[in-house]
């Protein structure tokens, strides 16, 4: 079983004239591999999965998988369909693919009826189907639908669910999730907020699924192993680089921020795909400058 800990950057898609380009996700994916990262995940909400084709899901996933093996990291695979006969489909293909663990959205289309008992039925089915370990994905702003502890506490319990991703931010709910999966030694609760890290690995977080990671996995993974060894000043130092990138440009300007920030630091972020809007040259020259005042193009 998949145990889950440490830093997973959350992969972007790049595109190229609207297409996806295989060739530079892969060189994302080998620059990482040269950093202390324990695994990727593939087709995330980073990943632009919404924007992608079954198709286009299924070779990324390949392309990750094959270059992140070279280094021997695993990848979990985002699963974002909404019907649960769709989700089972898409971690029986993510298996086939290489996944080594899928991260399963919650359904969130008819959103008043997905109480705690329809979302549990939802997942125990999906778990029951996979050949690879379930993670729950927890990210309220994008699915509108937040798991609720007595779920997780619940879920935890099935011998296919190995872990939750908590996108919220909030602090408060990621103890409950802790809380509530105590009594599970292989469940393990990560965060997805690169702003909150420190505070969330002293809470008891085993580690990251984030965005900010594909422009800092030196500093995301330098986090861990600075708590893991309890020198706090250098986490501290840490994080307030880290929450220098998520406050000045993922918070204000979103995934075509963090794009442009890669393409910026060594890394090919380019452009969204439809409908997500481009950056203007203002947005650019004003993250430009932000990476220069904060340090991280002085110190490429």
């Amino acid at each position: 079983m998949l145990r889950l800990k440490g830093v997973f950057p959350a992969l972007t898609t790049p595109f190229e004239k609207g297409a996806v380009a295989l060739d530079l996700l892969r060189h994302n994916v080998a620059a990482y591999n040269a950093t202390p990262v324990s695994g990727y995940l593939a087709l995330g909400s980073t990943g632009e999965f919404p924007h992608l084709t079954a198709d286009e899901k299924r070779r990324v996933l390949e392309a990750v998988v094959e270059e992140a093996g070279l280094a021997g990291r695993p990848v979990i695979a985002g699963v974002g369909e909404l019907s649960t006969a769709a989700a089972v489909a898409a971690v029986r293909e993510a298996a086939v693919a290489g996944a080594a663990a899928v991260m399963v959205v919650p359904p969130f289309y008819y959103r008043p009826a997905m109480d705690d008992a329809a979302l549990a039925v939802h997942y125990e089915r999906v778990a029951d189907a996979s050949p690879v370990p379930v993670l729950l994905y927890n990210v309220p702003a994008l699915a509108g639908v937040t798991l609720s502890p007595v779920l997780v506490e619940r879920l935890a319990d099935h011998p296919n669910i190995i872990g939750i991703k908590d996108s919220s931010g909030d602090l408060v709910l990621l103890g409950a999730y802790l809380q509530a999966s105590a009594g599970n030694d292989g469940f393990a609760v990560l965060t997805g907020s690169g702003s909150a890290l420190l505070a969330a690995l002293l809470a008891g977080a085993a580690g990251a699924i984030l965005g900010v990671a594909g422009v800092a996995p030196w500093e995301c993974a330098g986090l861990v192993e600075a708590v893991a060894r309890h020198d706090l000043a250098e986490a501290r130092r840490l994080q307030g680089r880290l929450a220098g990138v998520e406050q000045q440009v993922l918070d204000p300007y979103g995934l075509p921020g963090l794009k442009w920030a890669m393409d910026l630091l060594g890394y090919f972020g380019l452009e969204p795909r439809a409908p997500l809007r481009p950056l203007d040259d203002d947005e650019k020259s004003r993250i430009k400058q932000t990476l220069y005042t904060t340090g991280w193009l002085n110190a490429c």
